[in-house]
């Protein structure tokens, strides 16, 4: 049995979601969306990445209410839907999505017989990874990425440079050099993917990075999503080309 945090075992539910309309996006935290009862509000969200291809005036998306005296906004865009597709856009659910997935058999890490523990934000040196995994055959370090991005049915990554997503990729590379196993996991949330590629016209250098790591023995898995507007959950694998 897989140690854990009990949640992530559960889809991602979200309570109190409500339809709206998406406006504008003044800047990467925030939307202008409209309630169907016409009222304006603004949105926190919770993806920085540029999702052009995503946020559309007029799109149909679903916002979550949740008032607190600690937040500038009541309400966080949760799923937008691109041209029928829906798309969870919540940056916080891919290492839980990941956490589920381990724990439903959907991923299984080729390096470990059976997953006996699983860690979250593991200090490396300065800096953490997303998870470390243990199994009889040692532990396995992890580091999740969620994508957004898709083009007649292929997920891209990144949708724009990442120095700290390149940086992930080498630091797996090194680890896996150094004898420990390594992962690097791409949660696409969103459903009807064919296939999964690093986006090469962003970024040249993580791709290379990406297939440097696999030759090197570094895991490069990817996982889709069934998304409703108020839930997510890991379903299905998705093939990886390099």
């Amino acid at each position: 049995m897989v140690r854990g945090r009990k949640q992530v075992t559960d889809p991602m539910q979200y309570e109190s979601i409500f339809p709206a309309r998406f406006l504008a996006r003044p800047n990467r935290f925030t939307a202008l969306c409209r309630l169907e009862d016409g009222a304006d509000i603004v949105c926190h969200v919770r993806n920085t990445g540029r999702c052009a291809e995503l946020f559309r005036p007029g799109c149909r998306v679903w916002v979550q209410h949740n008032p607190s005296s600690t937040r500038k906004t009541a309400w966080t865009l949760i799923t937008v839907d691109k041209d029928g597709v829906l798309v969870n856009v919540d940056s916080l659910a891919p290492n839980k999505l990941f956490a589920e997935a381990v724990t439903k058999g959907i991923l299984v890490p080729a390096s470990l017989s059976r997953v006996e523990q699983m860690r979250p934000e593991v200090k490396l040196g300065s800096s953490r990874l997303d998870w470390q995994l243990t199994g009889p055959e040692g532990r396995l370090w992890c580091e999740v990425k969620g994508v957004t991005l898709e083009q007649d049915g292929t997920a891209l990554f990144p949708d724009a440079p990442t120095l700290r997503g390149l940086g992930h990729v080498e630091t797996l590379r090194r680890l896996r050099s150094e004898g420990d196993f390594a992962m690097a996991a791409f949660l696409v949330q969103m459903e009807g993917i064919r296939r999964f590629r690093p986006n090469t016209a962003a970024q040249p250098d993580f791709a290379r990075a990406l297939r440097e790591a696999r030759e090197a023995g570094v895991e490069i898995v990817c996982c889709g999503c069934r998304v409703t507007p108020d839930s997510v959950e890991p379903a299905y694998l998705i093939p990886v080309e390099l």
